[in-house]
């Protein structure tokens, strides 16, 4: 992925021992040095295994590869707030300063805690939710983060182009790019959209033989082409990116380093923005320098 132009990776701390043993030995051991990683803590994925995740354990990793890691996710509890806002003060009793999460139907108070305490937050718990339920708790949450702008917000597992242009997350992550390749899917980022189908009707139109499969030069087991149809998916996430960054730019929120922000207007109704391309985002108009949007793969 690296090769392909991933410079901002997201790393899931259940996976270490298993499947993800050599993903963490390249982007952690040998991590090259323009590269930034997430880590985070895998809890979900944990959960639906129904493998525990030792927090002290994961606190001393965290502790031992400081220097390697850009942002830290705290160890999630799923489906229940309360007892991942007691990981989080764990976590932070263990000399760790992680980006707590709020996930889908946690209260608002919790969001509003968080934020009272947090300049970096992250938004989850969407598994299986649709634009249409979705969206309006997303709006809810920026109507929210207008009384404490500015702050970065990660939303974990979407990258769905319609929360990327309403919404101003400082990243976002999913595994789509790697799993729809292995699932046969090709992602590319055409004439402003993200175009999904299958390998068989890309290489029709494309002529790309690095996706098919028993075909292309780079095959696994079975024949599979799943490494050339995720190094494009990848290429049409980065584009993605882009794309989105240049969408926030025009509306006034550019990320860098440094957290200096001024939030312009906060009684500014989403209807009446002046930003002549923000004119559907629910937050107001926004002013920032503070990273780059990137979405991590």
């Amino acid at each position: 992925m690296y090769d392909a132009g991933v410079r901002c990776r997201l790393l899931s701390f259940a996976e270490i021992d298993l499947w993800g043993k050599d993903a963490f030995e390249f982007w952690i051991e040998n991590k090259p040095p323009d590269v930034r990683i997430f880590l985070d803590s895998g809890a979900y994925g944990a959960f639906t295994r129904g493998i525990t995740i030792d927090i002290k354990r994961y606190c001393e990793y965290i502790k031992e590869h400081a220097d390697k890691l850009h942002t830290v996710a705290s160890l999630d509890k799923i489906g229940d707030w309360r007892g991942s806002a007691r990981n989080y003060d764990l976590m932070r009793a263990e000399g760790v300063h992680p980006v707590p999460t709020v996930h889908m139907g946690s209260p608002d108070s919790e969001l509003r805690r968080i934020l009272a305490l947090e300049d970096h937050i992250a938004l989850g718990g969407v598994v299986g939710a649709t634009q249409n339920t979705m969206s309006p708790w997303l709006d809810q949450c920026m109507r929210t983060l207008r009384d404490f702008w500015p702050k970065k917000v990660h939303i974990f597992g979407v990258t769905a182009q319609w929360a990327l242009e309403r919404y101003p997350f400082y990243t976002a992550d999913s595994s789509a790019a790697i799993l729809g390749g292995g699932m046969g899917r090709v992602s590319a980022f055409v004439e402003g959209k993200v175009t999904v189908m299958g390998w068989q009707d890309y290489a029709k139109e494309f002529y790309d033989g690095d996706v098919m499969d028993h075909i292309a030069n780079v095959r696994a087991k079975k024949g599979s082409a799943h490494v050339g149809r995720r190094v494009i998916n990848v290429s049409g996430q980065l584009k993605l990116q882009k794309h989105i960054s240049d969408v926030w730019r025009k509306r006034g929120v550019v990320w860098e380093d440094e957290t200096c922000a001024q939030f312009m207007g906060p009684s500014v109704e989403a209807s009446t923005i002046a930003c002549s391309t923000a004119s559907d985002s629910p937050l107001g108009t926004v002013v920032e320098t503070v990273d780059e949007a990137s979405v991590t793969s």
